[in-house]
């Protein structure tokens, strides 16, 4: 392995904290409240996006009490786009404990801190020596990625004995005289410099003592395992009667459960996407379609899926029509200019902004 003095990495990783942190706004005033949402934010998404969600989410929710009062869909809507809607329940759930239970008494303990929802190893590390400057090395997929490529550590860090590997040497070059500076420090090193892909060793101070470098293996650490994508074909409906469209509301358990959404679902084997909405109409709402007219076609990708969904304009043959709560919580018929006040999944949202810039529908209908 390669021979790094800490206290050469410790100097040179601060230095270069100092001259390139990105002017972050929960760095300004890093509160309990403040840290705690960018981070759990930054899960999975990437730092330019977590910025404006996070400047809009304190104007919004400017305090845990008054997150803690919020209804359920004010705070998916202010999620919308982020994914993960179980990171948000958890954050909800953890202020009302917070507010209700703990009467706003703060955790200030790493156990107390995991035994809120949705906060595990890391957050509760990267709270507490934000926070506080509490002596808890914070471990996630950039401090795993930098430590791999410096020592070439070619197994898989999500196997059990690399990780614990991965995390002795975490701690063993952790800087417990200033926690804070340094684990932001690193965090920052590796989502702007050691970076998945393409990382820019030629501004990398540390090139000359990177094993992986030398072995010209970075491209190749940490080791990844190749994901093997599963392709799903969907169909989705939006359903006009009278100047207004018909939404439903995802039960509870549901995946999307409490967000809205045009009535669909998966297309079968051998079906058309035509057929497959007028069978998944009748299976969630009852309603016999009429006219069915092609809109558009969206494509996410979720985790290991990628969807692509057939996107209609449609009607009911019998007006007016009261629609059946098979798969959903809730249904209503709103006019256009209201359907944004809802949160969706990504894939409708993204026929939601086509519908509402489209024209030709008002003529088709």
């Amino acid at each position: 392995m390669t021979n790094i003095s800490k206290n050469n990495f410790h100097t040179l990783l601060l230095s270069w904290y100092e001259k390139n942190k990105r002017p972050l706004p929960w760095r300004k005033t890093p509160s309990f409240y403040a840290v705690w949402i960018s981070e759990i934010m930054a899960q999975q998404t990437q730092m330019h996006r977590v910025v404006p969600y996070f400047t809009q989410w304190m104007l919004k929710f400017p305090s845990i009490e008054i997150l803690a009062h919020a209804k359920e869909e004010e705070i998916l809507k202010a999620w919308e786009g982020l994914g993960y809607y179980s990171r948000v329940r958890n954050i909800h759930k953890t202020a009302q404990l917070i507010t209700f239970e703990k009467k706003g008494k703060l955790p200030t303990s790493y156990q107390e801190l995991c035994d809120l929802p949705g906060i595990g190893d890391y957050t509760a590390a990267a709270i507490l020596s934000i926070v506080h400057n509490y002596s808890y090395p914070v471990y996630d997929a950039n401090v795993e990625r930098i430590f791999t490529r410096l020592f070439a550590i070619k197994e898989n860090p999500k196997e059990k004995h690399t990780k614990d590997i991965l995390k002795n040497i975490c701690a063993d070059f952790f800087l417990h005289d200033n926690p804070r500076e340094y684990n932001q420090a690193i965090m920052e090193f590796g989502a702007l410099i050691c970076t998945p892909k393409n990382p820019h060793c030629t501004d990398c101070f540390f090139q000359k003592l990177c094993q992986a470098k030398y072995d010209n293996l970075v491209q190749d650490i940490p080791f990844k395992k190749k994901t093997t994508y599963i392709s799903i074909h969907m169909v989705t409906g939006a359903l006009f009667i009278d100047g207004k469209f018909y939404i439903q509301k995802r039960k509870d358990g549901d995946v999307w459960a409490g967000l809205w959404e045009f009535p669909g679902g998966a297309i079968e084997e051998n079906e058309s996407p035509k057929d497959a909405l007028i069978r998944e109409y009748m299976e969630e709402t009852d309603i016999v379609l009429d006219k069915i007219i092609p809109a558009t076609i969206v494509k996410n990708t979720y985790t290991k899926y990628r969807v692509t969904m057939h996107c209609f304009y449609c009607t009911p043959k019998i007006i007016p029509c009261n629609p059946s709560l098979n798969e959903a919580s809730q249904g209503l018929f709103l006019p256009l200019e209201e359907l944004s006040n809802f949160a969706y999944p990504s894939g409708h949202k993204k026929f939601l902004a086509y519908l509402q810039t489209d024209i030709t529908w008002k003529e088709q209908l």
